[in-house]
């Protein structure tokens, strides 16, 4: 018989007895602590998903209001522009208007003014040019038989012819006089002092 050596450690042969002695975890208990582990991970990963979810609208939401922010201010420099643009059209339409001005041909019908004539010559208030339609029926007709639209008043029912281009200056030194017979009469005697060509009704 060979004989056995002794147990250098007794201790450790006493807590291999003792483990030895201690029952296994029931098949129930186990399922319990699985399904909390279950649980407890299911709680984690939601508040998880929470907080990206959450996280996500939010980023959403700013790079919205950037761009909105961003249209409003490409919208504000259109609206600059177009003021702008506005104001230069209104220039343009200005000097238009002064060029056309400028080229338009006098209105054969308006009164222009003319050179001073020497005082004493007229009575108060003339010379000045009357359009031809506004005469009297004779010397209207007279007048636009010549194709004149403009003439010159030399006195209450005294006229004289106005030619296109011409001033009134020329026109009474032409020394033509038209019109009533007495209203050339009283002209020559108390302001031209002398006998004027012309016709009279």
């Amino acid at each position: 018989m060979i004989p056995t050596n002794p147990d250098p450690d007794p201790d450790r042969d006493r807590d291999r007895e003792k483990n030895d002695q201690q029952p296994l975890p029931s098949p129930k208990t186990i399922v319990l602590v699985a399904a909390g582990a279950l649980v407890v991970g299911g709680i984690i990963g939601g508040l998880a998903g929470a907080a990206i979810g959450s996280a996500g609208p939010s980023q959403e939401l700013s790079e919205s209001v950037a761009t909105l922010n961003k249209q409003e201010s490409e919208l504000d420099n259109a609206e600059r522009r177009v003021d702008e643009l506005e104001s230069e059209i209104d220039g343009l339409e200005d000097e238009l208007e002064a060029l056309s001005n400028q080229d338009a041909p006098a209105d054969d019908n308006s009164v222009t003014p003319q050179p001073a004539v020497p005082a004493g010559r007229f009575p108060e208030g003339y010379p000045y040019i009357v359009p031809v339609s506004e005469l009297p029926d004779q010397v209207r007709n007279w007048y636009e038989m010549s194709s004149l639209t403009q003439a010159v008043a030399l006195a209450p029912g005294v006229w004289t012819e106005l030619p296109p281009g011409a001033d009134i200056q020329s026109a009474i030194s032409a020394g033509v006089a038209d019109g009533f017979c007495a209203s050339i009469e009283a002209y020559e005697r108390d302001y031209a002092k002398r006998d004027l060509a012309g016709t009279c009704w």
